[in-house]
């Protein structure tokens, strides 16, 4: 992160004044009781706010530096991120929260948490460096060399995740306890009923109960098909059979007819031999008297 220009309108003892830096080593010097302490100050302030907690002093800092001599209590400043961002911010002393503009002067205020004690941490964002590790590397006054329990514990986090990963906002304890936390919020886990996993898993195990009653069902449907397989050979092989008995029943029949025919023949020549042997018969008796009378002649 590089501070690119300061524009102080007023706080504590400077007014209207601005400072540019170039990219290389930056040197304000002046006098004892000159302002370059206030410099310092200022831009700490402009970063993360002013605080009005005398914590244990005789004055807080919002009262330390605010003019004497006049209403306005603002300044501006502009810098560029390690990812060459650059954002402008305008604070006014008097308010809690600042603007912040982006390179296309466009407001991004409300695009970073509100913290109700601290205001807007748009630099915490963009940086993860709270104020006071801020002031315990970047912003070090004569009397600030010794650096305190709490503070050396964070410094020693940095420089070791620095180390381990190139990163000094990376720690892997706190990532994996992040995504443990994270993933109970939000995933949740077997044991938590309402969360996505649980509802994953409920559907899970109602998709893989649907599944064993698709096979069954598809099983079933399989039989279906076999048992109609059959069933239509067997009545394809039953047609073919009442066909032939339908044949034979026709031709029985017309069997039966012919009996029929030649009974009723039969019938009628008995009886036409009946006649015969009657009409022989009475011949026969005609010739015999005829015999007698041809005699007595």
């Amino acid at each position: 992160m590089k501070i690119d220009k300061l524009k102080i309108n007023a706080y504590g003892k400077l007014t209207d004044k601005e400072l540019e830096f170039n990219d290389h080593i930056n040197v304000v010097h002046g006098e004892n009781e000159t302002g370059k302490s206030t410099i310092l100050n200022f831009i700490v302030n402009m970063l993360y706010g002013i605080s009005k907690n005398k914590n244990g002093k005789a004055y807080s800092n919002f009262e330390r530096y605010k003019p004497w001599n006049q209403e306005d209590f603002s300044g501006k400043i502009e810098y560029t991120l390690d990812n060459k961002e650059t954002f402008e911010v305008f604070r006014d002393f008097r308010k809690k929260n600042p603007q912040i503009f982006n390179d296309k002067k466009e407001d991004i205020s409300k695009q970073f948490n509100i913290d109700k004690s601290k205001g807007n941490e748009f630099f915490y964002e963009q940086t993860k460096m709270d104020e006071t590790l801020f002031l315990s590397t970047i912003v070090v006054n004569q009397e600030q060399v010794k650096l305190q329990k709490s503070e050396q514990t964070v410094l020693i986090q940095k420089i070791a995740n620095l180390v381990g990963t190139g990163d000094d906002n990376v720690s892997y304890k706190r990532a994996i306890d992040r995504i443990n936390r994270r993933q109970l919020d939000e995933i949740g886990t077997d044991r938590s009923r309402e969360k996505p996993l649980n509802k994953l898993l409920r559907e899970n195990q109602n998709l893989e109960e649907e599944k064993l009653q698709l096979e069954k069902y598809r099983n079933t449907k399989y039989e279906i098909e076999e048992n109609k397989k059959n069933l239509l050979e067997k009545y394809s092989n039953s047609e073919i059979e009442l066909e032939y008995l339908n044949k034979i029943k026709k031709i029985l029949e017309e069997e039966k007819i012919e009996n029929e025919k030649i009974k009723i023949k039969e019938n009628i020549k008995n009886e036409n031999d009946k006649k015969i042997n009657l009409n022989k018969k009475e011949i026969s008796d005609i010739e015999n008297k005829n015999k007698k009378i041809f005699e007595k002649c």
